[in-house]
């Protein structure tokens, strides 16, 4: 009998069911010393892991009688039926596996984690009081990243198994992970109300820690949005919902980045100064909202701190730069209908909400800026830099051809230096640029800036050679520069 030639629609049910049909001895002739047939091809996975996984004890006990060594041989990531039976709980499967391999209980796969560890994850507190009583140890080893089994099932909201763990090893529950974070972390970044109140009873300190970036619980429950955490921190550790991170972040920044209005109108209820804080950057909350579009979080902050609106910070740019940049273009809107003043306020550099937008190329926002503020798409910023050798520079031919319809005398503006947009096309090789440039203002093409260098000179410099071909076809009679 050749099982390789078994139709493939079987599964590995069926097979060890045909198998279970043969005496031991017949197996064990069949299958000789070399379990290498039994592993899956894509994955590494033996029937054992199934087996494991799913519980069926009675397999398993089979495959040691035959193939023993499969019980614990890892799969292509390492982990080992053990490993399998702790993700699903099975209890059963472990007191046999602790019996013919109990070495698997205690073994790592190949990011570090033990049975303990998924155990913890999925909650199975039946299986993490069995290894205590054979394994204990194995409750407070690390992971390959730091983390413990109270850490895992701090992540996921297991309560039971948390409390269990306090019982046996309660020094875990304030302990920290390889970034810093202990349970209590977790916990608050994935909303689990209940493991914080558990923790508040036995390892109070531990919701008011910092982990390795000055993060403490409540910035990570802010992050994502747990109102309902953070109601419960500001009754117990409040001073946390104003404590500030490495950077100067405080939760209130935190929710603004990530749009999380509610958590905002809980803050400014409580910790309302900090809805005004600056990092260590100078920027407010608002300016988070304005980076990442949250344009209900500005309607907010505009109705209890408008002044943040038009807060500067350390480079003197206001939200609307920073929507600009971003090409945020519903919170420009929204800004030139509470603040219009800021679409066409100068930073330190003098660049305007123009400059930034057509920096990184969002037509949209120019677009708009031309309706409402139109005089800043001709504005230089300190540099004598106009949106126009901004968006040459950085290839935004959307944004030219756009510029060449409303201001096209800027297409031929020089900055300081002297530089023209042909010459910031060049400098950066975008050939594209320099072919409309080409049909619309073709004269810069062969225009010197004020050190006599032509954008020939400036795309041999820095090795473009397509451009140089280009512009050997249209300018042909580029004089020399000096070095």
């Amino acid at each position: 009998m050749n099982l390789f030639f078994v139709p493939q629609i079987l599964t590995w049910t069926a097979i060890l069911a045909l198998l279970l049909s043969l005496s031991v001895e017949q197996l064990r002739c069949f299958l000789g010393e070399d379990a290498s047939f039994w592993q899956d091809q894509r994955d590494g996975a033996m029937p054992a892991h199934w087996a494991a996984l799913n519980g069926h004890e009675g397999v398993l006990q089979f495959l040691h009688q035959v193939v023993p060594e499969t019980l614990k041989t890892a799969a292509g990531d390492g982990k080992l039926p053990a490993h399998w039976a702790a993700i699903n709980g099975h209890k059963g499967v472990f007191q046999f596996l602790h019996q013919v391999v109990p070495e698997t209980l205690k073994t790592a796969a190949g990011d570090g984690k033990l049975p303990a560890h998924w155990a913890a994850l999925n909650g199975h507190e039946g299986v993490l009081q069995f290894l205590h009583q054979v394994v204990p140890e194995t409750l407070k080893t690390a992971a390959g990243n730091g983390d413990l089994a109270a850490h895992w099932a701090a992540l996921n909201g297991h309560e039971g198994v948390v409390r269990f763990l306090h019982q046996v090893v309660p020094e875990t529950l304030k302990t920290a992970a390889g970034n810093g974070d202990l349970a209590a972390h977790l916990a608050a970044e994935n909303g689990h109300e209940g493991v914080l109140q558990f923790l508040h009873q036995v390892v109070p300190e531990t919701l008011k820690t910092a982990d390795e970036n000055g993060w403490v619980p409540a910035h990570l429950a802010a992050q994502n949005g747990h109102e309902g955490v953070l109601q419960f921190l500001h009754q117990v550790v409040p001073e946390t919902l104003k404590s500030a991170t490495e950077r100067g972040a405080v939760p209130a920044h935190l929710a603004a980045q990530n749009g999380h209005e509610g958590v905002l109108q809980f803050l400014h209820q409580v910790v309302p100064e900090t809805l005004k804080t600056a990092d260590e950057n100078g920027w407010v909350p608002a300016h988070w909202a304005a980076r990442y579009g949250h344009e209900g979080v500005l309607q907010f902050l505009h109705q209890v701190v408008p002044e943040t609106l038009k807060t500067e910070k350390e480079n003197g740019a206001m939200p609307a730069h920073v929507a600009a940049l971003n090409g945020q273009e519903g919170v420009i809107q929204f800004l030139h209908q509470v603040v219009p003043e800021t679409l066409k306020t100068a930073a330190v550099d003098g660049a305007r909400p123009a400059h930034l937008a057509a920096e990184n190329g969002h037509e949209g926002v120019i677009q708009y800026l031309h309706q409402v503020v139109p005089e800043t798409l001709k504005t230089a910023d300190a540099k004598g830099t106009l949106p126009v050798h901004f968006a040459a520079l950085n290839g935004h031919e959307g944004v030219l051809q756009f510029l060449h319809q409303v201001v096209p005398e800027t297409l031929k503006a020089a900055a300081g230096g002297g530089v023209l947009p042909a010459h910031s096309a060049a400098y950066n090789g975008h050939e594209g640029v320099l072919q409309f440039l080409h049909q619309v203002v073709p004269e810069t093409l062969k225009t010197a800036d004020e050190n006599g260098k032509f954008p020939a000179h400036l795309a041999a410099a820095n090795g473009h050679e397509g451009v140089i071909q280009f512009l050997h076809e249209v300018v042909s009679d580029t004089p020399a520069a000096e070095p």
